[in-house]
C-alpha cells in the first residue's frame, strides 16, 4: 500500500509555530487550539497587515518549517509509519509549503528529528493534491484541510481520503466524517492487516474506547 500523509496539522504543529512567530512580531497571543482556519485575524486579534508580516517572516526564514513543534499524537503516528514501512508499505509525505528558504531541506530535517526513518519521501506542492495522489497511485491519504480531501475524492477516487479532526475544520464539510488521530491509525492499520485498501465499516471503527474519536461535523 502507498500511504500519503500531509505534514502540517497532521504531524507538525503549524498552529503553535505560527502563534509563536506572531507573538514575536506583534506581542499578541493568538488562540490555541485554533478555532478556525484563518485564526490569526478572525480569532487572534491580528490585523491584515500583521498577518501579512507573519507570512512574510515565514517566507524569509531558513528554519521555520524545520523547528515546528510536534502534535500530541506525533510520536504515535511516526511509530506506526515506521512499522508500516518496515512491512513493505510506502510512506509518502505531501505538503503544501510555498514559502520559506530551502523548504525541502527544512522539511527533511523536521521529519528526521521527528524520528521518521529513511528513506524519507517528501513532496512539496503549491495547490491541490488530488492530481499528485492520482499519479502516485495513493491508497490512503490523510490531511487536515477539507479542501484537499474534497479535491482528492474528486480527482483520485480510488484513494481512501481521511480528514484528521481539528477544531478549525469542524463544520467545513457538512456531514463529513472527521476522524480523531487514534481512529485514523486504527483505520489504516485495519487496511494494512487486511491486505486491501477497503476501510472497515463505521460500526467497527466506533468500537474504539473514546466515544469522541468519531466526530461528525455539525
Amino acid at each position: 500500500m502507498r500511504i500519503v500523509f500531509d505534514i502540517d496539522g497532521v504531524v507538525a504543529d503549524f498552529v503553535s509555530g505560527m502563534n509563536a512567530l506572531a507573538g514575536q512580531l506583534t506581542g499578541k497571543q493568538p488562540l490555541y487550539p485554533a478555532p478556525c482556519r484563518n485564526w490569526l485575524t478572525e480569532a487572534g486579534g491580528l490585523t491584515e497587515a500583521e498577518d501579512e508580516a507573519v507570512w512574510k517572516a515565514v517566507g524569509e526564514s531558513a528554519d521555520f518549517w524545520a523547528n515546528l513543534p510536534h502534535l500530541p499524537h506525533t510520536h504515535q503516528f511516526v511509530a506506526h509509519m515506521n512499522r508500516w514501512a518496515s512491512q513493505g508499505h510506502d510512506i509518502v509525505f505531501v505538503t503544501n509549503r510555498s514559502l520559506g528558504k530551502d523548504v525541502r531541506r527544512q522539511t527533511d530535517l523536521w521529519l528526521k528529528e521527528a524520528g521518521v526513518l529513511p528513506p524519507r519521501t517528501a513532496l512539496i506542492v503549491n495547490g491541490p493534491k488530488g492530481e499528485l495522489l492520482k499519479a502516485l497511485g495513493a491508497d490512503v491519504f490523510v490531511d487536515d484541510y477539507p479542501g484537499n480531501i474534497v479535491d482528492a475524492c474528486a480527482v483520485s477516487p480510488n484513494t481512501k481520503s481521511l480528514l484528521l479532526a481539528h477544531p478549525y475544520n469542524q463544520g467545513e464539510m457538512q456531514g463529513a466524517l472527521r476522524l480523531a488521530p487514534e481512529l485514523v491509525l486504527l483505520a489504516i492499520e485495519a487496511m494494512t492487516q487486511g491486505g486491501g485498501d477497503e476501510l472497515p465499516e463505521l460500526p467497527v471503527l466506533q468500537q474504539i474506547q473514546d466515544p469522541t474519536a468519531v466526530i461528525r461535523a455539525e
